[in-house]
C-alpha cells in the first residue's frame, strides 16, 4: 500500500513512468491508445442510456474496475 500513497503523491514520477512507456510502444499500441477512450466513452454513454443512470455513474464504475486500480 505504500508504494501506491507513494505514486499518487508524486504525480510527477507517474508521468515520467507514462513518458517512459510511451517511448517504447509500438505504432499500433499508440494507435490503440488514442482509440480507447472515444471507444469507453461511447460504451459508457450506451450503459448509462440502457440503465437509465448518470454517465458520471457509470464512467466512475469503469474507472473502479480498472486494472490499474487497486
Amino acid at each position: 500500500m505504500k508504494q501506491v500513497s507513494n505514486r499518487l503523491e508524486r504525480p510527477d514520477l507517474m508521468a515520467i513512468q507514462i513518458e517512459k512507456l510511451y517511448r517504447f510502444a509500438e505504432d499500433q499500441e499508440v494507435s490503440e491508445g488514442r482509440n480507447w477512450y472515444p471507444k469507453a466513452n461511447q460504451i459508457c454513454q450506451e450503459i448509462a442510456h440502457k440503465f437509465c443512470c448518470p454517465l458520471t455513474k457509470v464512467v466512475g464504475v469503469v474507472a473502479a474496475l480498472s486494472p490499474a486500480t487497486n
